[in-house]
């Protein structure tokens, strides 16, 4: 293959300037995209035909500054390295590229955006995006100095799980804009996000949930979602999401879901008891099955006066209604293969954790042995 030749040439403009660029003849092919270049616009001028001893100067500075970028040049063609192309793209908006990836995406990665927009004061290019700046960026979260977008006034430190969430938001969009070449190298390789701690996964009882279901709720709509949630297992996401089109009759009897899952962009197909056909009430053509429920940031302050007015001392949010059902079909007997598949977990593991709230069972697995 022949070495291109890099030239040096100029092109007049309307107001005394003169714009450089260099040349590159045969064109140069990108190996990763595939795009021929044949010039490179550098962002320097000259004086046109300079008047002084200080435009002479200054001509004679820019024309060194363009002599040491063909040289540079040059070296990356012969050692095959092409990345002096996305230079002008690593210099543009981190935080736009970032923001427009959170479109269509939770409210999560909004909210790491405001922490991560506050922590760089504004203003991050994506040749700033460096393992540096993300080691940074996660002390930040874990420290004293963290402030909270919701109450800014509120001293309060996060947690090591959300500050695991916000840096797989991070990493993600890092991820995503290293494949696009807006990033030279990808930091995440030598950045070590905090573990999440397991905590404790909050559920009712069956008892407890009879007990709610006989009880008045001020959101009716939003009672039914919760006890769908219950016999079901969809997160709230997939619950005010569905519609009757989502309801099929199976092949072998009874009634199934089929549904597109929010988080995990997955399908599922998942059988449903009578109760919960029940629930759905009439069939509607048009619509959501749960519409004009309470709205999302009200709903668990809802939920939480319902568990009250049932004489639940627990702290449930609309999320625990799937621990819930995931806990009382594991001490109900059902094997945690199939449990994970009508989760729609990806792997057993996430299901495995549910085992560890099965006191009745463990209990139950402790007096098997006796010496008596």
């Amino acid at each position: 293959m022949k070495i291109p030749t890099v030239s040096i040439n100029k092109r007049k403009l309307k107001d005394r300037r003169v714009s450089i660029y260099l040349s590159y003849r045969p064109a140069i092919t990108d190996p990763v995209t595939k795009k021929d270049h044949a010039f490179e616009t550098l962002g320097i001028y000259l004086w046109d035909k300079p008047r002084n001893d200080i435009e002479k100067e200054f001509n004679k500075q820019a024309m060194l500054r363009v002599e040491g970028i063909k040289s540079q040049r040059i070296i990356s063609i012969i050692d095959n390295e092409f990345d002096f192309f996305d230079a002008k793209k690593r210099s543009g908006d981190f935080l736009l590229f970032f923001d427009d990836f959170c479109v269509g995406r939770p409210p999560m990665y909004r909210t790491c955006l405001a922490h991560f927009k506050h922590f760089t004061k504004g203003r991050c290019r994506f040749q700033e995006v460096t393992v540096d700046l993300c080691n940074r960026f996660q002390k930040y979260l874990l420290s004293k100095d963290y402030i909270s977008i919701q109450n800014p006034h509120k001293n309060k430190r996060l947690s090591n799980n959300a500050v695991n969430s916000y840096m797989s938001v991070l990493r993600s969009v890092v991820s995503t804009a290293w494949k696009q070449s807006l990033i030279k190298d990808y930091p995440f390789r030598l950045v070590r996000i905090v573990r999440p701690l397991q905590g404790f996964r909050e559920y009712l009882t069956l008892e407890e949930v009879k007990t709610l279901a006989n009880t008045p709720c001020q959101d009716e709509v939003l009672k039914k979602a919760a006890l769908f949630s219950c016999l079901t297992g969809l997160r709230y996401s997939d619950v005010t999401a569905l519609t009757h089109k989502n309801l099929y009759i199976a092949p072998e009897g009874g009634f199934c879901l089929r549904l597109h899952l929010k988080k995990t962009k997955k399908e599922l197909t998942i059988p449903i008891s009578d109760e919960a056909v029940e629930i759905l009430g009439r069939v509607r053509k048009k619509g959501f099955v749960f519409d004009h429920m309470t709205e999302r940031p009200k709903v668990n302050r809802v939920i939480g006066k319902w568990v009250e007015a049932a004489g639940i001392n627990k702290h449930i949010t609309f999320h625990c209604f799937r621990h819930t059902y995931a806990t009382l079909q594991l001490a109900l007997g059902t094997d945690i293969y199939t449990l994970s598949k009508m989760l729609g977990h990806a792997h057993v593991a996430t299901t495995a954790i549910y085992t560890d709230v099965i006191n009745d069972k463990k209990r139950e697995a402790a007096n098997r042995i006796s010496l008596r």
